[in-house]
């Protein structure tokens, strides 16, 4: 009995005693690396440690950088401010929301000023475009608007504006075709045309007519389908009539026609070389199938 428990003890202790040099004595595990060319050693705790150190630095470095972005930004954005109100106070209205639109700033402030003059830039819009289109510039018109919905916040009433000058805009008369004429035709030559007067006309719409023989006249005739709802216009005499004496006269006669039946709508002064331009007033289309043009002439006695 007591040669088993000297043995069990003797036992127990041997395994204490090793488990003790093994956790007191053991070799703690190193690293070993190039730096510079010089050889280091690093043990584990050491390495732990410079990995901790390491990561507060990492820390502290990002909360520095967050610091200075912060700074730098409001920085911007009062700048970006200040720059985008002098150039609205000097009425560079374009520059100002340029600028403002194209921030790449976060800002609330920045968004509220946008948002501000963009509805001002806005109304001032629809105003000169009211004001263009009163006087029939539908292509100013349309340009502007164009141009003005790309820099605001907001376009939906610059959009709506422009589809109404769309559904309403006049067309020119030379892009519908002509049934039935004589001595009247769409302009094809390659120069301006300029009248008596000196004046010059552009190409793209503009017609010219003439009377000869026994009816002395002419005349056009166009298909409207009740789709159009007025004409208007400039008549002028052309500077290459083929008479260049003043013993020459005529007029123009505009009629719509549905079925049979023709309605005079318009009869112009006496023409002559003598004649400066003459605006057509407004001509009422509504429901007319037809339009038909006339040029009368007459001889004067010398």
């Amino acid at each position: 009995m007591k040669n088993f428990l000297l043995s069990a003890f003797s036992g127990i202790a041997g395994i204490i005693v090793t488990l003790v040099f093994q956790y007191f004595f053991a070799k703690p595990q190193s690293f070993t690396f190039m730096y510079d060319g010089n050889q280091v050693v690093v043990t584990e705790s050491t390495y732990t440690e410079l990995v901790q150190n390491n990561k507060r630095l990492e820390e502290q470095i990002q909360e520095l950088q967050n610091q200075f972005e912060v700074k730098n930004s409001q920085t911007q954005i009062e700048q970006t401010i200040k720059d985008a109100t002098e150039y609205w106070n000097n009425s560079d209205y374009v520059q100002a929301l340029t600028l403002l639109k194209n921030s790449d700033v976060d800002s609330e402030d920045i968004s509220a000023i946008y948002r501000e003059y963009s509805e001002k830039y806005c109304a001032d819009i629809l105003e000169k475009t009211d004001a263009l289109i009163s006087v029939r510039k539908y292509d100013e018109a349309t340009s502007l608007l164009t141009e003005a919905k790309t820099l605001v916040n907001d376009s939906r009433d610059l959009e709506n504006k422009l589809t109404e000058i769309n559904n309403h805009s006049p067309i020119k008369l030379s892009s519908l075709k002509i049934s039935s004429s004589r001595f009247f035709e769409l302009n094809n030559t390659d120069k301006p045309i300029e009248d008596s007067v000196g004046n010059r006309y552009s190409l793209s719409n503009l017609f010219i007519t003439k009377a000869e023989g026994d009816s002395k006249y002419g005349y056009a005739t166009f298909y409207l389908g009740k789709k159009y709802t007025a004409l208007s216009g400039t008549i002028a005499v052309s500077d290459e009539s083929e008479n260049r004496s003043n013993q020459m006269e005529g007029w123009i006669e505009i009629y719509s026609k549905n079925g049979d039946e023709y309605n005079q709508l318009y009869i112009s002064p006496m023409l002559s070389r003598m004649t400066s331009p003459i605006a057509i007033p407004e001509v009422n289309l509504e429901d007319s199938e037809w339009l038909e043009i006339r040029y009368y002439s007459k001889e004067l006695p010398v």
